[in-house]
């Protein structure tokens, strides 16, 4: 029988349609590593990230490769279509679907199910009958025995075993009952037979496993408290009271009396314990005609100090909007926003800890009408205006927008870091239900500026990187890495003079005709080609070819690879050496397709570019 359990979910990273290595556990559910190797699972998959991308269906498990291997796909957030996962993480669960369910109502087992195994059916199969006894054959539930011919009694047939255990319910639905046993075979010839005893009932279906208990959720965030109610009007003249004790003859306590009264928490003649009992005790309200109810009722509410939420959330806020105060900063006021103090962080994100974001953006924003044509919103937006006091000279100095100055510190034990980032742009484009999506231009980062009428500036950089710094060690730097770019049909790593990226694949593409400065010189690749047989090709720069037998030299089309300076020498001190063009490319009008340049003379020379239809050759000789 299928070795299911509850709560069962597991981490995998793997790409692909089938195969998937579940080697990492989720704290919230139970891990792969109890599960038996075996066919016929359900499972359902989904992104981490993003679970709206989801796929369910059978599949295979090994236990010791923890290796799940998916045989079928039923539903999927791709209109049922098997997904063929890319990266990132997946959540992968052990599940139950209708047919699993509906078999387990029925008893059968279907072309993929597991309900129960060939032994098992057969051990049913035999359950579901009496064995022979003596002359009354035995049954579950047996029939009434015919009337036999005249003669001797038939025995009572034994009672046929109990009808085999249902199998444990999965999530904690109930086993049907066992199936009635078939009735006993007739007796012998004899005389009447005897009834035949009914059979006993299959067993009943042992009660499936309670499941796991819901984790706690978190406690509810802290109300704020009310404001203090406003102060009730002044209720109408009381009745004339009766004559009290003579008083003493003290006179009534100044101000600076009261005060220290109500710091040492004691009587004053003006409004003692007494009085504050009677308001305490005013739970009617009597001559209280203003008041209100509840914080929404008052529509500008101020506060007379500093607000402490007590380390509470502030939720459900419309719009947060700080103005600042009004008047002239004398001191320096600090962050109008700010986070601040010591933090420890020991809770675990799947395998460490992490940072809780300073700013979070979530959530789904959804457009009910087009976006605005010159940019639908921003993250963060500067668009404040510096300036002077007219009768102030004051001049400016550097605003930085954004600064990022974290600092990284290994406090007694030896810390490893494996990657950093101060800007990471990582957006995804997606479709969802049918839907495109194209867009025509992305720039991750873009810097420009306006000089308008009466402004001056020495220099701009767009870009500036500086040296690092520090005593510590530094292996390798780059000022800028540009990794291998495939994606594309064409792609240029760096592009000068120009927005559009030009056919072809390119590292650097100058589409302007200012000229470029190499005070350190250039260094060009230099191959050292062996073999007879050479083709050249547009990522060469000089090839040398030692081959002292006859050796072929193929260039690339010029078509291709127009301005390409190729330097070819025959370094061989014997051979001959054969260098041809393809697809009838000329070099000084000659066909160099059907007539090669042929070189026997060891370093010889020939240096030729290429002017995007032929070749232009520069040199071609034998040095001194």
């Amino acid at each position: 029988m299928s070795a299911y359990q509850d709560n069962l979910a597991g981490i995998t990273t793997s790409t692909g349609l089938s195969t998937l290595i579940v080697n990492a556990s989720d704290p919230r559910f139970k891990s792969f590593s109890g599960l038996s190797t075996g066919t016929g699972y359900c499972y359902r998959i989904e992104m981490l990230a993003d679970n709206s991308v989801w796929q369910t269906g059978r599949f295979s498990w090994n236990s010791a490769t923890s290796t799940a291997t998916i045989t079928s796909t039923k539903t999927s957030s791709s209109g049922g279509s098997a997904i063929n996962w890319g990266a990132g993480q997946k959540l992968f669960m052990l599940t139950a679907d209708s047919e699993l369910l509906r078999d387990m109502a029925e008893m059968v087992e279907s072309t993929d199910a597991l309900i129960l195994t060939a032994t098992e059916r057969d051990k049913l199969a035999t359950a579901g009958f009496g064995v022979d006894g003596a002359d009354g054959a035995p049954g579950d539930a047996g029939a009434d025995g015919s009337n036999g011919a005249d003669g001797a009694d038939g025995a009572d047939g034994s009672t046929g075993p109990q009808g085999i255990q249902g199998i444990q319910g999965i999530q904690g639905v109930t086993g049907d009952t066992g199936p009635q046993g078939d009735g006993g075979a007739t007796g012998s010839a004899g005389a009447d037979g005897a009834d035949g005893s009914d059979g006993a009932d299959g067993g009943t279906g042992a009660t499936g496993a309670t499941g796991a208990q819901g984790v706690k959720g978190d406690d509810g965030d802290q109300g704020i408290q009310g404001i203090q109610g406003i102060q009730g009007v002044k209720g109408d003249d009381g009745d004339t009271g009766a004559t009290g004790p003579a008083g003493d003859d003290s006179p009534p306590q100044t101000d600076a009396q009261i005060k220290t009264a109500y710091e040492n928490n004691a009587d004053t003649n003006v409004f003692d314990d007494a009085a504050v009992d009677a308001v305490i005790a005013n739970t009617a309200k009597t001559g209280v005609t203003d008041e209100i109810s509840n914080v929404v009722e008052d529509t500008t509410p101020e506060l007379g100090g500093d607000l402490d939420a007590a380390r509470k959330n502030i939720t459900n806020i419309r719009k947060l909007n700080v103005v600042g105060q009004s008047t002239v900063y004398s001191v320096a006021p600090g962050p109008f926003i700010e986070i601040t103090g010591s933090h420890s962080y020991s809770y675990v994100y799947f395998v460490g800890t992490l940072l809780p974001p300073a700013v979070y953006f979530g959530g789904t924003h959804t457009l009910n009408i087009s976006g605005f044509p010159f940019g639908m919103g921003q993250l963060f937006l500067t668009n404040a205006t510096i300036k002077n006091n007219p009768s102030v000279v004051a001049n400016f100095s550097k605003f930085v927008t954004l600064q990022a100055s974290i600092t990284y510190q290994a406090d007694t034990q030896s810390i490893s870091m494996s990657a950093g980032n101060d800007a990471v742009f990582s957006p995804i484009f997606s479709a969802i239900n049918g839907g495109s999506l194209a867009a025509a231009d992305y720039s991750h980062t873009q810097a420009e500026i306006t000089l308008n009428t009466g402004t001056t500036m020495v220099s701009r950089v767009g870009h500036r990187i500086k040296n690092a710094t520090g005593a510590g060690a530094l292996t390798s730097q780059a000022g800028i890495v540009v990794e291998p770019l495939t994606k594309g049909v064409n792609n240029t790593g760096i592009l000068i003079g120009t927005a559009i990226p030009p056919s072809g694949n390119f590292g650097v593409y100058q589409q302007d005709t200012n000229p470029s400065r190499w005070n350190g010189g250039q260094r060009f690749r230099t191959r050292q080609a062996t073999t007879t047989t050479v083709t050249v090709t547009a990522s060469d720069g000089t090839v040398e070819m030692s081959n002292t037998g006859t050796v072929t030299c193929t260039l690339p089309s010029a078509t291709t690879c127009e301005g390409l300076l190729l330097t070819l020498i025959k370094t061989g001190a014997s051979g001959t050496l054969n260098i041809a063009s393809v697809s009838g490319q000329t070099s000084k009008g000659t066909n160099r397709t059907a007539t090669p340049w042929v070189f026997t003379a060891q370093w010889t020379v020939l240096q030729i570019q290429s002017n995007g239809t032929n070749w232009t050759t520069l040199i071609n000789e034998v040095p001194a």
